[in-house]
């Protein structure tokens, strides 16, 4: 019985010696396999990691060069005459309906994505009710605001031109009526003055007219402001920060203001903060 048990038991050591033996040539053998892959890899491993890379490497590429064959050919797009008169009469389509009045332009030129310069533009209400006009303007503006009905520049260049101003009785304008500034509460119709924002305008050799109020009583001497009808010439004007808001007006802060008026006044500098 005592030499079975010897037996037996040396039968078993034997076999968990073997089974240790084996278990640690596993372990070695997964270690190895582990070290050469991660960090000693193999050729055709190598070559997989290259092909990956160069993969993703022609994917940007092609991305890149789409992207550069897009916009080159959406500057080029924007100089044909053609896509120009598109986009001015597209603006135009979007703008004309919030005003009563028409919008009018000899030439539109678009230099530069942003950058858009219209010549003999003029703004009327009825035939020979002019508003506004000018010679030439200049504008770095955004046209998905234009389009969506806002008005946002960052700078505004007006060259020779002319702005009238006439009152027309209960508290009403050229100005307000075609920009419909009143409305009148019985009219359903999309309208009103859009939402504007400009952060610089500067206006060289402009004119100003304005006709309106109750004239006075006598006579106005020479040398003296007829309040009633205003007219200034020469005018240079750089302003910042130009707001216009339904219902609410116009907001601005002048930097400079230089003007002659037609009794003589000689207005060599003004600086200050204005509203409407």
């Amino acid at each position: 019985y005592i030499s079975g048990v010897k037996f037996y038991t040396g039968l078993l050591k034997n076999c968990l010696i073997k089974i240790k033996k084996n278990f640690n040539k596993s372990i070695e053998r997964i270690r190895f396999v582990y070290i050469r892959k991660y960090f000693y890899p193999s050729e055709e491993y190598k070559i997989q990691q290259i092909y990956r890379k160069h993969k993703i490497y022609k994917i940007f590429i092609r991305i890149l060069i789409v992207l550069v064959i897009s916009l080159t050919a959406i500057h080029l797009a924007i100089h044909i005459p053609s896509v120009q008169n598109f986009i001015a009469h597209k603006v135009i389509s979007k703008i004309e309906p919030k005003i009563d009045g028409k919008i009018e332009f000899s030439k539109l030129t678009i230099t530069f994505v942003s950058r858009v310069i219209i010549e003999d533009l003029a703004v009327t209400g009825t035939p020979g009710d002019t508003l506004i006009s000018a010679e030439k303007l200049a504008v770095y503006v955004s046209f998905s605001d234009i389009l969506h009905g806002d008005i946002r520049a960052n700078r505004i260049s007006i060259k020779n031109g002319v702005f009238n101003y006439i009152e027309e009785g209960n508290k009403t304008s050229n100005l307000s009526r075609i920009f419909k500034m009143e409305k009148d509460p019985n009219d359903t119709t999309k309208g009103g003055w859009p939402f504007i924002t400009i952060r610089e305008l500067r206006i060289q050799d402009y004119r100003f007219n304005y006709v309106g109020g109750t004239p006075s009583k006598s006579p106005v001497k020479d040398g003296c402001i007829d309040y009633t009808n205003i007219g200034v010439s020469d005018i240079n004007l750089r302003i910042h920060d130009i707001k216009v808001r339904p219902k609410k007006g116009i907001t601005a802060k002048i930097h400079t203001l230089k003007a002659k008026e037609k009794s003589g006044l000689d207005l060599q500098h003004l600086s200050c903060d204005f509203s409407l």
